[in-house]
């Protein structure tokens, strides 16, 4: 039976035994080494040998100078586990951390750091997943998405259109559901932003619609540039990812009139007056 192994927040082996926790050290002769994890901050000089497959401990070193604390290894396990649900799943980092630690011993939720700090562990794995599959493109005609960023944990397609491997590429993500509450909404708002856009397309376009007192993105695009021509495909390529709509008006062209060529930043309004109206 396989030990439990994770990784640390260094993203190295780390293995929790009886109470108390290792680092991988060094290869042996048909084994592996493992360290205690308080070494170098207190000088620890506690010790395990397990077999190369890590399935069996070998021997123990008993040179601990501290207690065994099985808190602390359940701490390190699950801020190891928040990282590795963190790079897999869609859910959000609000709910990943909620159900880590559901259940857990008064003694484990004492020694966790905030809850704000854990949502930081969940955003930074994410983004070491997107910075892995975005390495060495440096154009948009070379990007290959991965599954995990095209479709939702329940298999739904989340990127609803792809222009193609090209430079002039436009990429759009939605849901049916945002689909369906961007129909009843009375309201529509459409805004460009630059900074949080990735590097490979100029803007990211997002589509809100108001639902009650709240407005929620619901169509998110990126796009290579900003010039008439982009936004008008922009709109063929959404007409196109939803064929079950026809267009009534057209949110970009009223932009166009009213600032001459393109959006910058703008903030359109559609009032009573839906982009999309479902077919019957």
């Amino acid at each position: 039976m396989a030990l439990n192994i994770t990784k640390s927040q260094k993203n190295t082996p780390l293995l929790t035994h009886q109470g108390y926790s290792y680092n991988f050290d060094v290869d042996g002769v048909d084994k592996k080494i493992w360290r205690c994890v308080l070494r170098k901050s207190r000088n620890c000089l506690g010790r395990v040998h397990t077999d190369a497959d890590i399935t069996t401990v070998i021997s123990e070193s008993k040179n601990h100078n501290h207690t065994p604390n099985s808190a602390d290894c359940e701490k390190r396990e699950l801020l190891a586990n928040l990282k590795s649900t963190g790079k897999a799943s869609t859910e959000s980092t609000g709910g990943i951390v909620a159900t880590a630690i559901e259940g857990l011993p008064v003694a484990v939720l004492g020694k966790l750091p905030p809850l704000a700090s854990m949502k930081r562990t969940v955003q930074r794995a994410r983004q070491e997943t997107i910075q892995g599959a975005l390495k060495n493109v440096s154009s948009r005609s070379e990007l290959i998405l991965p599954e995990s960023f095209t479709k939702l944990k329940t298999g739904e397609q989340f990127l609803k259109f792809d222009s193609g491997n090209n430079n002039q590429r436009i990429l759009i993500f939605s849901t049916l559901d945002n689909l369906a509450q961007l129909s009843s909404s009375k309201h529509w708002y459409a805004d460009g932003t630059f900074k949080t856009s990735p590097s490979l397309f100029e803007q990211f376009f997002v589509i809100h619609g108001s639902l009650g007192e709240h407005v929620l993105p619901l169509v998110y695009i990126l796009t290579p540039n900003r010039t008439r021509s982009t936004y008008d495909r922009a709109l063929e390529a959404f007409a196109s990812a939803f064929p079950a709509s026809r267009q009534r008006v057209c949110f970009f062209f009223i932009s166009h009139n009213a600032s001459g060529a393109r959006f910058n930043n703008c903030q359109t309004s559609c009032t009573n007056i839906p982009l999309l109206q479902t077919s019957p």
